[in-house]
């Protein structure tokens, strides 16, 4: 403590008034720097403290949050440091801390440093908060569906058609998350086989191809593949399913015939001026083969062919069929004076059962039924006209048999046909 003593010292007269007032600031003074010094002497050590507190402490990112501090009472403040995650932020005598930046578990704290005479130590650190901050998300889904796959639900609708969309969805503290959708309707394959529909004999090979789309499944089972090797011992259905890059699939089907019937071959003609035109009876035969005896051939069905020459000719039809061929001729004469088709006939069922007709437009002197090996068969007639006659076939067995015929001019026709 220090006592101030002022001495006046003058030559001037000074009234006593005034001489006493001088003496009583003196006393003054003296006295209240005396109780300052008392007081100082007796005064307690203070301790400063701080505590922080945050506005919000569950929150979304980017709202603005207030870190306020609260000294001890009657403390007088020099200044707040708040410290974010260990790095100061804010040092000032504002004992507020706003941020729009804090994290998820962000730690704020807060130093004090007091400017009180009596405060020891002169300075205080804060409790710690640990900040909950949900963050906003933003995301995008692709999406690729299938025609048939009756749309997408997104958020609670129903897309049908290709397009984006956008949904909001909220959360507790109203921290939102957008999701966009772009969704695109594929364009469904469209599969093909090829051949759609085919014959084959029993066992045989067929190749079957699939094109439109960019994997294939086979059933019946295979390896798999555009192409399927197929070798069916009777009709079948073959399916295959297709599929584009995003799994869109289209089936297409294939129907394989399989004919173990064998062909017979069978033709009947009629002839003007040596112009023959051969109508073809064969059954079960796809393709055709005529030999006319003169040099001339042909695929047709029913072709024509004219004979320059008169003379004694043999033509003869090859039936080609899925598994077999077979094989029918007819000699005839050709001549100006030769009767249409002398030796023309036709014989009917064929194949036959107890009984076969044979029918032919000359006079027939003769009629011979022979075997497969050239043996001679003798049928009964059960009755005959000019140009009809109807054998007994009963007692046949069953198998494929010729019968010739020879006519007044000695023209002989010959046909095939099958005993049931």
């Amino acid at each position: 403590m220090s006592v101030e003593v002022i001495f006046i010292k003058t030559s001037t007269y000074l009234p006593s008034g005034f001489q006493n007032l001088i003496m009583k600031k003196i006393s003054l003074i003296f006295l209240f720097s005396f109780f300052l010094f008392a007081s100082r002497s007796n005064a307690q050590v203070f301790t400063p403290t701080v505590r922080i507190a945050s506005s919000q402490n569950n929150f979304c990112q980017g709202s603005s949050v207030i870190i306020k501090a609260t000294p001890a009472v009657g403390d007088t403040v020099l200044s707040y440091n708040f410290i974010v995650n260990g790095v100061s932020q804010q040092n000032s005598s504002v004992d507020s801390f706003i941020s729009t930046t804090f994290a998820n578990n962000d730690s704020v704290i807060c130093i004090l440093h007091s400017s009180k005479y009596n405060a020891n130590p002169d300075s205080a650190i804060s409790n710690t908060i640990h900040l909950q901050v949900k963050k906003k998300s933003t995301k995008s889904v692709n999406k690729v569906i299938c025609p048939n796959a009756g749309g997408y639900l997104f958020n609670g609708t129903l897309y049908t058609s290709t397009g984006t969309y956008t949904a909001v969805l909220p959360n507790a503290v109203g921290c939102d998350s957008t999701i966009t959708l772009h969704l695109v309707v594929d364009i469904a394959p469209t599969v093909t086989i090829t051949p759609q529909i085919d014959s084959v004999c029993s066992g045989g090979m067929k190749i079957l191809t699939a094109s439109g789309a960019l994997n294939y499944s086979w059933n019946p089972s295979s390896i798999g593949g555009i192409t399927d090797t197929v070798m069916p011992t009777n009709t079948t259905t073959y399916t295959v399913i297709g599929t584009d890059l995003y799994g869109c699939a289209d089936t297409a089907q294939a129907v394989i015939i399989v004919s173990n019937a064998k062909p017979v071959a069978s033709f009947t003609y009629t002839d003007s001026a040596n112009i023959y035109t051969f109508t073809n009876h064969s059954t079960h035969a796809v393709s055709y083969w005529w030999v006319f005896g003169d040099g001339g051939t042909s695929t047709a069905i029913n072709p024509v062919n004219d004979y320059p020459t008169i003379g004694n000719f043999t033509a003869q039809l090859i039936a080609i069929g899925l598994c077999s061929n077979d094989t029918f001729s007819v000699s005839f004469a050709t001549g100006i004076n030769d009767v249409a088709n002398p030796a023309a006939m036709q014989v009917y069922p064929n194949p036959c059962g107890q009984s076969l007709v044979v029918s032919h437009r000359s006079l027939v002197n003769t009629i011979e039924v022979y075997d497969l090996l050239g043996g001679k068969i003798d049928l009964p007639i059960l009755f005959q006209t000019t140009d009809y006659c109807k054998l007994n076939t009963e007692n046949l067995l069953s198998g494929i048999y010729f019968l010739k015929t020879i006519d007044n001019r000695g023209n002989s026709a010959i046909a095939k046909f099958v005993k049931e």
